[in-house]
């Protein structure tokens, strides 16, 4: 999610900082130490702060921080060309293909979102901060909290956040509530979508349906094929976990991850009780927790609980103990979750038992946890301040991990792996064999 941090949750992020210093170290993830083979993809770019496949495989798109974005043919290892944005990019840069490789979005908070055209390698921007849209909405470029494009390539579905850093005047025009916008490239047209108040988190299903969280992690369903059509409750957050989310402070909200057929979703969450004793202690202990379903017909599978550390201070462990990353492996076989203590966690989709808890050092919180596309048992995620990247095999045939790692992207077979490290503005392609 790329937005600014509202200042609630900018005093938890503080917080989090704080309690890191004084959390006792427990065990590194042990990984073997030697790296597969590589081939280093050059293209005289700065630090690359986003890399992504194409849908095929055949391409892969990279954007640096000067706004440089490159395209590089995998199978001959060569670069196809480089596109001057019209602004420099920031650490929240995204990138995203359309299903047949024609358009490639390249959108970050407080720049804008432009639009690619492979076959002619031209960009047109969308909005950003000197260009609006043709119906005028204040700020667009700094209150975009998700944008997505569509599989038709050739509109993108956006997120309006409730939460940015803005003016006062100018927060007074714009609506509290955040809403959905579908935007037509070429017209660069707006049509806007009823939605709840505060949407956290959006998956886009298929044949223009959509998933959506809201602040409390309720989960709604909508389409981006009726603007009139109101978004359907799935699951109202229950009284008591509306209690939690109330009185804890909650720096992510209902994350979603999504099996690739759009079977299987899992939804973080927290579970237990708050309650205090007569001195005003916290007495009962919040899991973080994922929320397991089944979207067709819907229904509710499972809820799987995180490993959790205890700290002395029972405020410190309900703060720990959230989720800030979860995923579903894209054959729906698979479930990961990271917690902020920590704690990586694997769990089996059709037994819901526990397969491996990877318990890394406090400072390292786990984020982006990805399983490799295919049928190998692989996944990928980044931690701590080193931003250490892990890649691991349930079945332990190969892991390995590498330091100053910004981004990384997995190849649509699973059997490669882009990796961007930090100040090189070179990619690293790791050939995974069987």
């Amino acid at each position: 999610m790329s937005r600014r941090l509202s200042l609630p949750i900018f005093a938890a992020s503080m917080l989090v900082i704080s309690c890191l210093l004084i959390c006792p170290r427990i065990c590194h993830c042990q990984t073997s130490r030697q790296l597969p083979q590589q081939t280093i993809l050059q293209g005289e770019l700065n630090k690359i702060l986003a890399v992504c496949y194409s849908k095929s495989g055949k391409e892969l798109a990279a954007v640096d921080s000067a706004g440089v974005l490159a395209i590089w043919d995998i199978g001959q290892r060569m670069l196809i060309g480089k596109i001057q944005l019209p602004y420099q990019m920031n650490e929240h840069a995204q990138l995203e293909w359309d299903a047949n490789g024609k358009i490639l979005l390249c959108w970050s908070h407080d720049v804008g979102a432009f639009v690619i055209d492979r076959l002619l390698m031209k960009q047109k921007t969308i909005f950003s901060k000197s260009e609006e849209l043709l119906q005028p909405h204040p700020y667009r470029y700094l209150s975009t909290q998700s944008l997505r494009i569509l599989p038709d390539g050739k509109s993108l579905l956006r997120v309006q956040s409730a939460i940015f850093n803005v003016p006062d005047e100018v927060r007074e025009v714009v609506a509290a509530s955040s809403f959905l916008e579908v935007i037509d490239i070429e017209k660069k047209k707006v049509l806007k979508l009823d939605s709840p108040k505060y949407i956290m988190n959006i998956k886009y299903v298929k044949e223009g349906q959509f998933l959506a969280t809201d602040w409390d992690a309720s989960l709604y369903s909508g389409s981006v094929k009726d603007a009139s059509q109101n978004m359907q409750v799935l699951r109202q957050t229950n009284k008591q976990r509306q209690e939690l989310y109330d009185n804890l402070t909650m720096i992510y909200r209902g994350l979603m991850g999504l099996s690739a057929d759009g079977k299987y979703l899992v939804v973080s969450g927290v579970s237990g009780e708050f309650k205090y004793d007569k001195s005003g202690n916290v007495k009962n202990s919040v899991t973080g927790v994922v929320d397991v379903f089944h979207l067709k017909p819907f229904r509710k599978l499972n809820t799987l609980s995180i490993a959790k550390i205890d700290y002395e201070d029972q405020r410190i462990s309900n703060l720990f103990s959230q989720l800030n990353t979860v995923c579903i492996s894209p054959d729906g076989a698979y479930i990961a979750a990271g917690s902020l203590s920590g704690i990586v966690q694997i769990w089996d989709r059709q037994q819901m038992q526990s397969l491996r808890v990877i318990k890394l050092k406090h400072e390292d919180t786990p984020r982006d946890i990805r399983f490799a596309p295919g049928d190998r048992p692989c996944f990928a995620f980044i931690a701590g301040d080193e931003s250490v990247l892990y890649y691991c095999d349930l079945n332990k045939k190969q892991e390995f991990k590498l330091s100053g790692v910004e981004t990384f992207d997995w190849s649509a077979d699973g059997k490669q792996l882009a990796v961007a490290r930090k100040e090189e503005g070179a990619v690293l392609l790791f050939d995974l064999n069987e």
